[in-house]
C-alpha cells in the first residue's frame, strides 16, 4: 500500500480536503438542479408531511442542517413511505458518509486510472497502448516510452482508440473516441490531455449488452461495501446508451436498468423520466437476463479487497465478446447510488446503522 504514501504531509491534506469540500459541493448542486428539473416536468407530488417529518427526524440525530427532500420525493414514487427515511441522498452520502467511507486523498490516489496496471494487473482489462502518468509515457510493462514511441505504439494498432483522462473522468467527459488518426492527430490529442490519460483499443461488447444499443459500450455499475470484515453488494445496474451515442454514461443522455443478483433487468430510468420500459433498439429491459452476472459479482468482490482502505466502491464493467468480465474504471470518490434507490429502495440496506456508527 505504498502508493497510499504519496500524499503524506498536512498542507497536502489540507488541500485535497478543501478540493474534497468544493467538488462534493458541485456534485451536489448538480444532482439537485436535475432533480428539481425532473420533479417539475414529472409533475411529482409533494411527501405527505407525516412522511417528510419522519425522514427530518431520522436524519437529525446524523445531520444538523435541513437535508431537503428532493431526491426522496423522487423516490417515493417507487419506494414504500415506511423506507424513505432509510434512503441515502447525495447531500447526506457525499459530504459525510464518503467522508468517513473513503477518505478523499486515498479514493483519488487508488481511483487513478495510471495505476489500474499495478493494482490490478491480473484482472481483464481493455487492452492498454500507452498511458501518461505524470507527464511519463509508459506501456503496459510499465517501461517509459519516449512521446514519439507512444505515438507509434498507436499508430501501429490501426484501429479505433479511446483515450481518457485518469483523474476526475465522469459521466463520458475526460473521454474521446478516435476512430480514424494519423500522427498529427495522435500528437492533438497528446496536446489536449496534456498529462494523466490512458489510451485503450476500442473493446468489442457481447450481444448480451449490444442488443440495447450497439453505438455505445454499454457497461455495468456495481456498487460494493466493504466494512467491519464484511463485504455487501450493494447494487447494480446496466447503463445503456442513447440512441446513436458512443457512451453510455447517464450524465449524457444514458439510461439506467437495475440488475438483480440473479440477472434479471428491471425497467430503466434516467435523469428525465421515472420509468423507461424499452431501449433504444426497442427491446423490453423486463424481458431479459444477464447470464453469468454472478461472475461480475465475483470479480467486484475481488477487486474491493484488494482496497480495503476503501470502503464503499463503484465498479465498473462490461462483458466482452466471449461473456467474460472486463474491468473499465473504479469510481471511489463518488460512486452513484440513486438508479438503485429510486427504483429499489435503500442502497445500505441491513447495513444502515452499522455505515452511520462508523468512525
Amino acid at each position: 500500500m505504498d502508493l497510499i504514501k504519496t500524499i503524506t504531509t498536512p498542507i497536502e491534506k489540507e488541500i485535497h480536503i478543501f478540493n474534497s469540500i468544493r467538488y462534493t459541493q458541485s456534485r451536489i448542486r448538480h444532482f439537485d438542479e436535475k432533480r428539481i428539473e425532473f420533479i417539475k416536468n414529472n409533475n411529482v407530488p409533494e411527501i405527505p408531511e407525516p412522511v417528510a417529518k419522519q425522514i427530518r427526524k431520522f436524519w437529525s440525530k446524523y445531520v444538523k442542517t435541513d437535508i431537503g427532500l428532493n431526491f426522496q420525493r423522487i423516490a417515493a414514487l417507487k419506494i414504500p413511505p415506511e423506507s424513505l427515511q432509510y434512503i441515502v441522498s447525495e447531500s447526506i452520502l457525499y459530504p459525510i458518509l464518503i467522508q468517513k467511507l473513503n477518505p478523499y486523498h486515498i479514493a483519488k490516489t487508488l481511483a487513478n486510472k495510471g495505476l489500474y496496471n499495478i493494482l490490478f494487473a491480473d484482472i481483464k482489462r481493455p487492452n492498454e497502448i500507452v498511458r501518461n502518468v505524470s507527464r511519463n509515457f509508459l506501456d503496459s510493462d510499465n517501461d517509459l516510452l519516449s512521446k514519439d514511441e507512444a505515438i507509434d505504439r498507436i499508430l501501429s494498432l490501426g484501429s479505433p482508440v479511446i483515450f481518457k483522462e485518469s483523474i476526475g473522468s465522469f459521466g463520458g467527459r475526460g473521454v474521446k473516441i478516435i476512430k480514424e488518426y494519423d500522427r498529427a492527430i495522435i500528437e492533438q490529442q497528446f496536446d489536449l490531455f496534456k498529462k494523466d490519460y490512458v489510451v485503450q483499443e476500442l473493446l468489442t461488447q457481447s450481444q448480451q449488452t449490444a442488443r440495447f444499443n450497439p453505438t455505445s459500450l454499454n457497461t455495468f455499475r456495481v456498487l460494493t461495501l466493504l466494512l467491519n470484515g464484511k463485504f455487501s453488494l450493494l447494487g447494480a445496474w446496466l447503463r445503456c446508451g442513447a440512441k446513436d451515442a458512443q457512451v453510455d454514461n447517464l450524465t449524457s443522455g444514458g439510461m439506467a436498468a437495475c440488475v438483480l443478483p440473479d440477472g434479471r433487468l428491471t425497467y430503466a430510468i434516467d435523469f428525465n423520466v421515472p420509468r423507461i420500459d424499452y431501449s433504444p433498439t426497442g427491446l423490453k429491459f423486463e424481458d431479459y437476463r444477464i447470464e453469468h452476472f454472478d461472475r461480475i459479482i465475483q470479480k467486484a468482490e475481488q477487486l474491493h479487497k484488494r482496497i480495503p482502505l476503501i470502503a464503499m466502491a463503484g465498479w465498473d464493467f462490461a462483458l466482452d465478446e466471449n461473456n467474460e468480465p472486463v474491468f473499465i474504471e473504479a469510481n471511489l470518490r463518488r460512486p452513484d447510488t440513486w438508479p438503485w434507490q429510486m427504483t429499489q429502495g435503500p442502497i445500505f440496506g441491513e447495513r444502515l446503522q452499522e455505515v452511520l456508527n462508523y468512525q
